[in-house]
């Protein structure tokens, strides 16, 4: 009951904070499907597919799915764990910077999943510092998360932070990039950082090379450095 009451309340947010809903067809106008697979120095095989739909001019679907095997074991090749992020964001209107968003995760193991609702800046889509920005090659978000509902006690709350960096596009022709995340993750005890920091270089069409840097609070092992391929499909 207090999850639909939850979603019914998110619901009527995004609506409400959107303006006035027209008849805009769902339909897709736009997306990619990303995958990459690496070996994280951990001893973890890692699959990751992040997949994002438009569906509208205003809303857009973002999925995030992490498959990986159990680290400091001998099954290399099999995907025991995982970790996800379905998201719907909802662009507000009058061209500002800022969608409005509900973000559903969920883990391996019990009472892992999480509903947060919250808002997203766009710093590349702020006139003050588009062109600067743009020229660099640069895109940045911020996301905060201030409503989550979980299984723990006390109020829990995230901060996201997203960036990719096109490097030397001019001399390279966008052929490498820096790209990443960085959660924080607030509340009472422990306040724990997950971030991941990916170079890519493209070696044919639309394989790339990557190195990523890891990181997880939340492990044992914080630190691994992943080593692998990944390919990036847009239509």
């Amino acid at each position: 009951m207090r999850l639909e009451r939850s979603l019914a309340a998110i619901s009527c947010a995004l609506v409400f904070a959107g303006g006035p809903i027209r008849a805009e067809p769902l339909k897709v106008v736009g997306g990619y499907l990303d995958f990459n697979y690496y070996y994280d120095t951990r001893d973890l095989n890692v699959l990751t597919i992040n997949s994002d739909l438009r569906m509208t001019s205003r809303l857009e679907y973002f999925s995030f799915v992490n498959y990986m095997n159990t680290a400091r074991t001998s099954r290399n090749q099999d995907l025991a764990a995982y970790y996800t992020e379905q998201n719907l964001r909802w662009a507000l209107p009058s061209e500002l910077p800022f969608d409005l968003g509900a973000q559903f995760a969920s883990a391996d193991g019990g009472k892992n999943d999480v509903l947060r609702a919250g808002a997203r800046w766009r710093a590349s889509s702020t006139p003050a510092l588009s062109p600067f920005l743009k020229g660099l090659g640069v895109f940045f978000a911020t996301t905060i998360f201030p409503v989550q509902f979980d299984h723990r006690d006390g109020y829990h709350w995230q901060i996201e932070h997203v960036y990719r960096v096109d490097l030397f596009p001019e001399a390279w022709g966008r052929r490498a990039y820096l790209s990443g995340y960085a959660d924080h993750n607030l509340g009472p005890g422990r306040v724990p950082w997950v971030a991941e920091h990916q170079l890519g270089i493209r070696v044919a069409g639309s394989l790339h090379a990557v190195v990523e840097y890891r990181y997880n609070g939340f492990l044992r092992d914080k630190n691994g450095v992943g080593l692998g391929l990944e390919y990036l499909a847009s239509f």
